[in-house]
């Protein structure tokens, strides 16, 4: 008696409320979760020999699916930060990463931070479900200039809509909430991109609907 409800975003159906996670369905069929959850363990860093890499780092990752042409259908969560490792012209060496078993992932990316801050790029992507660690002394200069994208991992989701290239959905743990995506990135709910709804707790219904239009997005409640 429950019933499901959908969305169209690009290629893709994203159907809530009936299943337990939120899934998608490409135009091949084929079902997925809308996002997996994140890894599980933080990688451990240490210096090895043969690199040219210096200075203070931390890292962490996240698992991914790229289809044939290597567009991504999913990225999700980052792991926890991995420790802090000072090496001195070696390769830095990530141990201890996840896996994700009985599913479509096909990578791992890891980021981390220059030397002397706090921000993480994209590192380096380690293409494979089985892997568990990877060396590289690739220097500062030589990363991704754009700081790591916002991430996170949808809840569960009684009601979906899209609206101008976002995902929005509310979830019954929290239906005076609206929580949407990053842009043109159907798997990416960061907790920060929410907003709650009035009038808070006047109900215990909360959102009861989201509606479409040309030029905005009706909430109703």
């Amino acid at each position: 008696d429950i019933p499901p409800r959908w969305a169209l975003f690009g290629d893709y159906v994203i159907l809530v409320n009936t299943p337990d996670q939120p899934l998608t369905i490409d135009a091949a069929g084929i079902v997925r979760l809308l996002c997996p959850r994140p890894p599980r363990t933080a990688a451990l860093l240490t210096g090895v020999a043969g690199g040219t890499l210096s200075g203070t780092f931390q890292v962490r990752y996240t698992f991914f699916e790229k289809d044939a042409d290597g567009q991504l259908i999913y990225e999700t969560d980052y792991s926890a930060n991995s420790n802090t490792v000072t090496i001195a012209a070696q390769n830095l060496h990530a141990a201890q990463l996840d896996t994700l078993p009985d599913s479509t992932t096909n990578g791992r990316r890891l980021n981390r931070t220059t030397t002397g801050t706090d921000t993480y790029f994209e590192w380096i992507d380690l293409d494979n479900n089985v892997g568990t660690e990877i060396s590289d002394d690739t220097s500062d200069a030589g990363i991704n200039t754009l700081s790591a994208p916002a991430r996170g991992t949808p809840p569960y989701l009684t009601h979906i809509a899209e609206f101008r290239s976002r995902l929005f959905g509310v979830s019954s743990d929290d239906s005076d909430t609206l929580r949407y995506t990053e842009v043109d990135e159907r798997f990416a709910w960061p907790s920060d991109n929410s907003f709650d709804v009035p009038h808070i707790g006047s109900d215990d219904r909360g959102i009861t609907a989201l509606i479409p239009r040309r030029d905005a997005l009706g909430i109703e409640r």
